[in-house]
């Protein structure tokens, strides 16, 4: 059991590391105004991330880097971490329930529901919650109207783009397709048809059984909901770390390259420690994966 946890764990730092080698090279590519040569600036983002340096200043807000870094990053993973949360708990008892029940007309219609609405891309789905919600309530849905908002608005305002990132771009319907096929898989298994015979109670089993599945599934979206949520940040105000990189490349002058590649670091480390636990989780559900 070790020795394969050694190697994903190995596997996983040198992912980071290739990550952190390419961002560093093409964020030496973006112009800038000094007479920098490109070399030198890979060579100094480079620095900066195999030793950390992030504890400077921002160039425009003169702020302390980590400092901006936690309060963006925090705004972000509430939106993400809320996103996946809202998915996985739709998503779940949805793609079990069209393995077990395929053919109960309710859970049929639910299903439908959810696909048509995930189908709509994020940008559409987002816009749409916006102006239903600006018609039906005081304020609009925006992260800067929180401190006027009341209770009810106030949950509105973290729901929606939580919403809208677990249901958009497809990511729950494909979330639901996954658990239904891997339900289907495992009910089709010789020793699942056998304990079912003997009459055993399986939903503890089954589980157990979709842990894995359902971790390795969770991890493989946690990509698309960080780059979901840039759209979904923009779209309701929120601020977060995805919006941070976008204007920090997008505005005129000086590149704070610092803290661009301090937030892309922060945010593939959150992607591989997330696939790492995964793998982990396979490892301990499943024993012929440590034979390998």
């Amino acid at each position: 059991m070790l020795i394969p946890v050694l190697r994903r764990i190995g596997g996983a730092l040198l992912i980071l590391a290739g990550v952190g080698v390419a961002t560093s090279a093409v964020l030496a590519f973006v112009p800038t105004p000094d007479d920098t040569s490109i070399l030198a600036r890979i060579g100094n983002n480079l620095r900066i991330f195999f030793t950390f340096d992030y504890g400077g200043r921002t160039l425009n807000e003169n702020l302390p880097v980590v400092d901006v870094l936690l309060d963006r990053a925090g705004k972000s993973f509430l939106l993400i971490g809320g996103g996946l949360a809202l998915a996985t708990l739709i998503g779940i008892p949805t793609g079990i329930g069209a393995a077990l029940r395929p053919y109960q007309r309710l859970g049929r219609w639910w299903r439908r529901l959810l696909h048509g609405l995930s189908a709509l891309p994020i940008l559409v789905l987002g816009y749409a919650l916006v102006l239903i919600a600006t018609e039906q309530l005081e304020h609009p849905p925006f992260r800067q109207t929180l401190q006027v908002a009341g209770g009810g608005v106030a949950f509105l305002i973290y729901l929606l783009p939580m919403l809208t990132l677990a249901v958009g771009d497809g990511l729950l319907s494909d979330f639901i397709r996954t658990i239904e096929a891997e339900t289907v898989r495992i009910r089709e298994q010789d020793w699942y048809r056998a304990a079912r015979a003997r009459g055993l109670r399986m939903r503890w089993h089954l589980m157990y059984s979709l842990a894995a599945p359902i971790t390795t599934t969770m991890a493989n979206k946690l990509a698309y909901l960080m780059s979901g949520s840039v759209v979904v940040e923009y779209i309701f105000g929120w601020q977060g770390l995805g919006y941070l990189i976008l204007n920090t490349l997008v505005q005129a002058g000086t590149k704070d390259y610092a803290l661009v590649l301090a937030a892309t670091t922060f945010f593939v480390g959150v992607v591989v420690i997330l696939h790492l636990c995964s793998t982990l989780v396979a490892l301990a559900t499943n024993p012929r994966l440590r034979e390998a």
